[in-house]
């Protein structure tokens, strides 16, 4: 998986995607919004992510105003974290 971060500008207490997180992410179909789960908790139809996914894995420990690479079966699929809402504070 390759990833880049590029930090947006923004004031406040950043928040680290982490377990239990609900993002905000826009790539090139659109906005999307999705809670990070345990594996056997996913259901993408209902925005539940696993933290095992390629997603998950690139989200977790981001912060809003970063954009990632993910690495699918796909392609490569960019994404920029919008908002985290649940995660830890740094």
């Amino acid at each position: 998986m390759v990833e880049r971060a590029a930090v947006g500008k923004g004031a406040g207490t950043a928040v680290a995607i982490g377990l239990g997180s609900t993002v905000c992410c826009r790539d090139a179909e659109g906005e999307h919004r999705c809670t990070l789960v345990v594996p056997a908790d996913a259901n993408p139809l209902e925005g539940r992510i696993s933290v095992a996914s390629p997603v998950g894995r690139a989200l977790l420990g981001r912060a809003g105003g970063e954009e990632v690479d993910v690495a699918t079966p796909g392609g490569m699929r960019p994404l920029t974290i919008l908002s985290v809402h649940g995660g830890a504070l740094f």
